[in-house]
């Protein structure tokens, strides 16, 4: 059995961790007291994002990678190119903001948004991985309502859109939550003051466990009487 969490509530839950959450609730769990590294891939594209609308020069952009993250691996180079390849070029709005924290007190919850642009779609996010064929994928969809949720408290702003740009394809894409969307965000929500209030979450049906860091550490179901003997 998994150890009760001693953590307490922070005064507000990113929407990262909202969007983890979506997909396994356990993970958040097991991981409530690591630190949280982003990966490489959004250090780069991040660092790209500052330069849309400009001259995109890959040498240059990397010597900031290197000094922002000194540990980034020569390897993403590679990607770094790529993105500056697919962004050159296109024609990019520039934001009246980048990197803006945005709080919604009632639900408690926040997230830091890439851009905020004077025209709708207002709510710019940069993703590190490439665009689906058709609209955002899943969790963008949350994590879009989730930022219009904490936007909700912004003065004198009305936001209804978000814009998703996949880096890596040099593809922009709108989204509008919709009413399954803004369900399942409340959900999460709920599971995750469950989880710092100490309560131990079980994984969903189609919990992503091949790819998890922590399947592991993770008792998804109770051993069996055949599997109690046999570790003995």
């Amino acid at each position: 059995m998994l150890p009760p969490s001693f953590a307490g509530r922070p005064e507000f839950i990113p929407i990262s961790t909202l969007v983890r959450a979506s997909a396994c609730p356990v993970r958040v769990y097991l991981e409530r007291h690591d630190p949280i590294l982003e990966p490489y891939e959004y250090t780069v594209a991040k660092q790209v994002g500052y330069h849309l609308g400009d001259t995109l020069d890959a040498d240059a952009i990397w010597r900031e990678i290197t000094l922002v993250r000194p540990d980034t691996p020569i390897s993403m180079q590679e990607y770094l190119r790529g993105c500056v390849s697919v962004c050159a070029g296109l024609s990019w709005r520039l934001p009246r903001t980048v990197d803006l924290t945005i709080t919604n007190r009632r639900y408690a919850v926040s997230g830091r948004i890439d851009w905020f642009f004077d025209t709708e779609p207002k709510i710019g996010i940069l993703r590190a991985t490439r665009a689906p064929d058709h609209g955002v994928w899943r969790q963008d969809r949350l994590r879009a309502a989730g930022y219009l949720l904490a936007a909700e408290e912004l003065a004198d702003e009305t936001v209804s859109e978000v814009q998703i740009a996949y880096l890596p394809s040099g593809i922009v894409r709108r989204v509008v939550p919709n009413a399954s969307d803004r369900r399942t965000l409340l959900s999460v929500l709920k599971s995750v003051e469950a989880i710092h209030r100490g309560e131990t979450p079980r994984p969903p049906p189609n919990a992503p466990c091949d790819r998890c860091g922590k399947k592991d550490l993770c008792n998804k179901e109770p051993p069996t009487l055949f599997e109690r003997f046999f570790k003995r």
